[in-house]
């Protein structure tokens, strides 16, 4: 069976043509081919799908120019600046209660409308009646959903979505306990992941002008990380899609650190030549065929896939019931009384089901009543947008639980670096960006978050 990995950019998809055998994983690496699918300027922006019809026609040649058959499996990575990683450290919860609880918590926590979030998490850490420790990725579900009927149109069945940070955890050679860095440039500029341990910190796409003006930035974020961290310190650097030592080692000269240039060990020949290729396609492809756990956005194909399986097998196992039934002449009336029989138990199992249900929808009600908090929102909010940078376009506030969420437009970097200041004077702390891009000569865009002080923040003039 073949089935395909996909990476996506503002420009191209990257694809891995993969021949998959039942109960094996990546077995026959001779199989692995190689597409790079230009997509039309404008289709694509900042990882949105502006145009689905036009970019399902394109999906659609490259399966035909593969001969694929309509539902071919896809392993779609969306492109590097979509979605939101976030780490919660949380009391620690039963099983029967924590998917409300971590439902709870994600949607509060993620800067995206309710109802609008997509998301999926990882435990890393637990301790049973201490705490609960997870990596959780989200992505708006507009978003999601373009993407779904983009591959639906073009004949692909689409299986898995995961970002592509949360693909490339299954493959780095992370360590616990130390912080790593990840750089994979593109025509477009570079994009950056920084890890401590296994969980992503930070997660960047420089984008516009040239690749070494991209690492200026990442520079100037570095410098900031380490002055608000002390104990930030890079110990592995890995650099993904490229051949030249001379690159790696101007990016390293940018970073201001000595750092030897680190390699993800494959075996296989052909299967780092499909890592250089399409370095995060091949990470989503080696975490699903090895098997290994991952934050799927996109769980329904494989829930309807198992569902099908569960009444195939519970048609064959009443079909056999049947046969044997005819075979030993049991009485009809026997068989009545065992379908009356199964009627009532699954009765009593919907009755069960119903019950917990209203359960847990009381658990997640007692949820909300308890992290509701009283904050003055509103003039908190007025208060930044009384105070704002001259030169910058604040596109909008939010804030949720005690943190502030910020999105703004710019002109030139000093602007940004103002307002970080200005926050701090108004008594936020920690202000960190989330979301920083360029494109060409037009406004940077950026995203921020800040927690508000518990003192009482000075009053400008």
């Amino acid at each position: 069976m073949v089935v395909v990995a996909i990476e996506f950019s503002d420009r191209e998809a990257r694809c891995l043509w993969l021949e998959h055998k039942w109960g094996s994983g990546l077995n026959d690496l001779g199989e692995v081919d190689f597409d790079r699918i230009p997509i039309p300027t404008g289709v694509i922006l900042h990882g949105v799908i502006q145009d689905v019809d036009v970019l399902s026609t394109v999906l659609e040649k490259a399966r035909i120019a593969r001969k694929g058959h309509v539902g071919t499996r896809v392993f779609l990575a969306l492109p590097w600046a979509l979605g939101i990683i976030r780490t919660h450290r949380l009391p620690w919860f039963p099983p029967s209660r924590r998917v409300q609880a971590l439902h709870y918590v994600i949607e509060e926590d993620t800067p995206i409308p309710e109802g609008n979030v997509a998301y999926a998490y990882q435990i890393v850490a637990e301790k049973k009646r201490s705490f609960l420790e997870v990596v959780a990725g989200a992505v708006r579900r507009s978003t999601l959903d373009g993407y779904v009927a983009a591959f639906k149109q073009a004949g692909f069945q689409l299986e898995r979505v995961e970002l592509a940070v949360t693909a490339l955890t299954g493959l780095l050679p992370l360590q616990e306990g130390e912080d790593g860095l990840c750089l994979y440039p593109d025509q477009q500029g570079v994009s950056i992941a920084l890890f401590h341990g296994l969980k992503p910190t930070v997660v960047r796409t420089f984008t516009g002008g040239s690749v070494g003006g991209a690492y200026v930035e990442f520079e100037r974020l570095i410098l900031y990380l380490t002055a608000q961290h002390p104990e930030f310190s890079l110990r592995q650097v890995w650099c993904l899609g490229l051949d030249q030592s001379e690159e790696v080692d101007e990016i390293l000269e940018h970073i201001g650190v000595t750092i030897s240039r680190e390699g993800v060990a494959l075996v296989e020949v052909k299967a780092e030549a499909a890592f250089r290729f399409a370095p995060v396609a091949f990470a989503l492809a080696w975490q699903v065929l090895k098997r290994q756990q991952g934050m799927n956005l996109w769980p329904v194909a494989v829930v309807s896939r198992r569902k099908r399986r569960q009444k195939l097998g519970i048609g064959l196992a009443l079909s056999v019931s049947v046969i044997l039934g005819s075979l030993v002449w049991l009485p009809w009336q026997k068989e009545i009384s065992a379908l009356g029989q199964e009627t009532a138990q699954l009765r009593l199992d919907g009755a069960k089901h119903v019950e917990e249900r209203n359960r847990e929808t009381a658990l997640l009600s007692r949820w909300h009543e308890i992290g509701t908090t009283s904050v003055k929102a509103g003039e908190l909010l007025a208060q930044i947008e009384t105070q704002g940078v001259p030169g910058m376009v604040l596109e909008s506030l939010e804030f949720k639980q005690g943190l502030l969420y910020l999105r703004a437009s710019a002109r030139e970097a000093r602007q940004v670096e103002g307002l970080l200041r200005e926050l701090m004077q108004l008594g936020w702390e920690k202000p960190t960006l989330t979301a920083y891009s360029q494109e060409g000569n037009s406004d940077i865009v950026f995203a921020l978050t800040a927690r508000r002080s518990s003192q009482t923040p000075s009053t400008k003039r």
